[in-house]
């Protein structure tokens, strides 16, 4: 899937990647199928280490399948880490179907697995018409110290709806993933300095709006969205994964390195070189 590459190079300094939007695990048909498909623990993370991605987090998508085991879900996890146990950094993917085991989420989060953080999706979940859940769950990443990820854009998912669960934990790091519609994304992330934007599926005129955001500065993060991102290619995954890194590059400038690597740091006080 391309040749291997240790580092990204602006202006003969080496810089690393850290990708903040990573899933795999069985996920929707491709353009004009029906049926599943299903991405490896080990497909995914070779396809990031040729692309010279340094470190990542990660959630597994096979959650969304109300059906399948919840053993076999940390099995997948297991199979992430075992690969990239100083690098992969493990979200859990949390639905309505297992919210139903939220009074014992201290168990569903096994303790042998280094849990960075939640990933709630709110087209597929719906956690905002149901605030009392969230809210629990919010409690929850906050007495863990845990980060949450929320899907942005879609029929219910517009970044300013969550405004009021980002101003009432103010102690959780929240990434507002997408950042869409960016302007929403931009007034919620002005009024909670714990709100972090990854740049997922965002188009240069979304990041240009961004890049020229004060208030944002150490709080953007690179993300591809791996694996979703390939149903919209016209390219090879290799190639479109190199040219959304050179587009960073291309929009923020002298700014490229804290949203390719850097504030992953801030996000989840880590150490990503």
């Amino acid at each position: 899937m391309g040749t291997d590459r240790a580092t990204v190079v602006i202006d003969k300094a080496p810089m690393q990647v850290h990708d903040a939007h990573v899933h795999f695990g069985w996920w929707n048909p491709a353009p004009g199928e029906t049926a599943n498909r299903y991405y490896s623990a080990e497909q995914t993370f070779r396809f990031l280490r040729e692309q010279g991605v340094e470190s990542f987090y990660f959630s597994v998508s096979s959650a969304q399948d109300p059906s399948w085991p919840h053993a076999k879900l940390l099995d997948e996890y297991q199979a992430m880490l075992s690969l990239a146990p100083t690098k992969a950094y493990p979200f859990y993917w949390l639905t309505d179907e297992r919210f139903a085991t939220i009074s014992k989420l201290d168990t569903l989060l096994s303790a042998d697995i280094p849990w960075r953080g939640l990933k709630l999706h709110n087209e597929e979940s719906d956690w905002l018409g149901h605030p009392e859940r969230l809210w629990r769950v919010m409690a929850f990443a906050r007495e863990r110290g845990l980060a949450v990820q929320f899907h942005t854009g879609g029929n219910r998912s517009d970044a300013g709806r969550y405004r009021e669960v980002c101003k009432a934990f103010p102690e959780v790091h929240i990434d507002l993933a997408h950042g869409r519609p960016v302007q929403e994304a931009l007034e919620v992330a002005r009024e909670c300095p714990n709100v972090f934007i990854d740049l997922s599926f965002m188009d240069e005129e979304g990041m240009a709006v961004c890049a020229r955001e004060p208030s944002l500065s150490g709080r953007l993060l690179f993300g591809s969205d791996v694996p979703a991102f390939y149903d919209y290619l016209d390219t090879s995954p290799d190639e479109a994964y190199q040219a959304r890194i050179r587009e960073v590059m291309t929009v923020f400038g002298t700014q490229a390195s804290e949203v390719l690597t850097r504030n992953a740091r801030s996000f989840l006080q880590i150490d990503t070189k």
